[in-house]
């Protein structure tokens, strides 16, 4: 029995490692609540997608059963293959695997991971280093992951301690805040997953010079190159000697600069990498700045006009929020008579941490705006 089966395989990040096993050779079948772009996606690449969720799907060909920490204890698969005694693995513990056996790049952090790959992954294509990779997001006609000879560009998720299990050849570190509470027992608990990932790498640690904690982190994790990059007057691949980047704030500057310091590291050259930037900074992955609302509704008798825009946020940071909303304003060039903001997190779990702070950002959005939508 070879057969992997993926429970709720159209999330946005099972899609991607059930893609990878598939054109690894495995088995792969999945199943999901409802049919989506992405099932029918992965449908049109040889996985099956069953809809709903029953004990049936655990059948004669199947030999290891995949979850997420969505997944319930009492749902049917995952009892019908503790039952079985087949083996049951977390995503995170998949994938790792995968960048374990690969040349990895793997992109951690609170903050970034999505984007910081993307930008990656993009640049490397554009070079011509032929990347895999699996990412948290679509941009535009990429998909959530994709296949090539070269290295294996991956968005590492420390939500559920898996991060600790890659062993990466180059590790990028964007930022490193206290969250995921539901699975952490204590901010050092949540900073030894970054410490163990850190000192498993076999190659170089990229990590933000502006970001206090994630630099201590990767400076005390001693791994084997450390290189910096940031706005920081000490970072080596600095903001200064890359400037009028293609993106949209601050954050997307840090996060481009992430993906430079991985294609410099691969050894490219400063002008090869320049001449590929534009394209690869192009896009943003989904939920980055997109537009959520019909034009009938934004051009609504009330006030709500122009362009509406989302701003997803992976923790709850007022200030980076606010910047956001800046940017977004400069964006319109205009100022509309309202603005819709949509605050998206794919957990619950962050909002219910400091509700407080989303409840002063959404206030101050709506004394100056007028509308504010939280998304839990």
């Amino acid at each position: 029995m070879t057969g992997v089966h993926f429970m709720g395989i159209g999330g946005v990040g099972m899609a991607g490692v059930a893609f990878l096993l598939k054109a690894d050779g495995r088995e792969v079948s999945g199943c999901d609540l409802y049919a989506t772009p992405r099932t029918k996606w992965l449908e049109k690449n040889g996985i099956p997608v069953s809809a709903g969720h029953s004990a049936a799907h655990i059948e004669n060909s199947v030999g290891e059963l995949v979850i997420t920490p969505a997944v319930p204890p009492g749902s049917p698969e995952l009892a019908a293959a503790r039952a079985a005694g087949l083996p049951v693995r977390r995503r995170g513990e998949v994938l790792a695997s995968l960048v374990n056996a690969a040349d990895g790049v793997a992109v951690c952090g609170t903050h970034g991971k999505t984007t910081t790959a993307t930008f990656t992954a993009r640049l490397l294509r554009n070079l011509g280093a032929d990347p895999s990779w699996c990412i948290g997001g679509e941009t535009g006609t990429i998909p959530v992951a994709g296949t090539g000879k070269g290295p294996l560009v991956v968005e590492a998720d420390e939500s559920d301690g898996t991060l600790a299990l890659y062993r990466p050849r180059t590790l990028v570190l964007n930022a490193v805040d206290f969250d995921h509470l539901e699975h952490f027992k204590s901010k050092e608990d949540y900073f030894d997953c970054y410490r163990t990932a850190i000192r498993q790498t076999s190659g170089a640690v990229v990590v933000c010079a502006d970001h206090p904690k994630a630099l201590a982190l990767a400076r005390e994790a001693r791994p084997p190159k450390l290189v910096t990059f940031g706005f920081s007057p000490d970072a080596q691949v600095n903001a200064a000697d890359w400037p009028d980047l293609p993106v949209l704030g601050r954050h997307n500057v840090l996060n481009a600069l992430a993906a430079i310091a991985v294609a410099l590291e691969r050894g490219f050259g400063r002008e090869q990498i320049t001449a590929a930037l534009p394209d690869a900074l192009s896009a943003l992955p989904d939920r980055r700045f997109e537009k959520r609302l019909p034009q009938q509704v934004q051009d609504r008798p009330e006030g709500v006009c122009g362009d509406v825009l989302l701003d997803s946020v992976d923790a709850p940071m007022r200030l980076s929020i606010r910047r956001a909303g800046e940017v977004a304003r400069r964006r319109l060039r205009r100022t509309p008579a309202h603005a819709l903001r949509d605050l998206q997190d794919h957990r619950k779990h962050a909002a219910k941490r400091v509700p407080r702070h989303f409840h002063d950002i959404l206030a101050v959005h709506n004394e100056r705006t007028g509308y504010g939508i939280f998304q839990p």
